[in-house]
């Protein structure tokens, strides 16, 4: 399973406004938005995505300090690590809190295994 298709199957079941990997520098590594109201999914638009990914280990590390933070057009963020081949790669939703929560749960045990391939490669 590629990541696109991995964060499609999430986001249409979650319906987030979008779903976004980046590694530990901030990089983005695959993103896809359009998860609500039945919008068609997509790969997300390049800048949106590289500001995300940029901002994901700064919003992981102030999550304390500072848990509302939200992208350009308004809508909350939610940023975890997820560790994979020795690694730290960031997941970040765009919406509610629980869609976040609940796409990272189900898609954990998948998602290591996309990350590790992609790190085998």
């Amino acid at each position: 399973m590629t990541e696109f298709a991995l964060l499609e199957s999430l986001i249409r079941r979650h319906r987030t406004s979008a779903l976004l990997l980046a590694d530990a520098e901030g990089a983005l590594l695959a993103g896809v938005t359009g998860g609500e109201a039945g919008q068609p999914v997509r790969t997300v638009a390049r800048t949106y995505g590289q500001v995300l990914a940029a901002a994901a280990p700064e919003i992981f590390a102030r999550r304390d300090e500072d848990p509302a933070t939200f992208d350009p057009q308004g809508e909350r963020c939610f940023v975890s690590p997820v560790h994979a081949a020795g690694r730290r790669f960031y997941f970040i939703t765009v919406g509610r809190e629980r869609a976040h929560q609940a796409a990272l749960a189900e898609g954990g045990p998948r998602l290591w295994q996309v990350l590790a391939a992609r790190e085998a490669a």
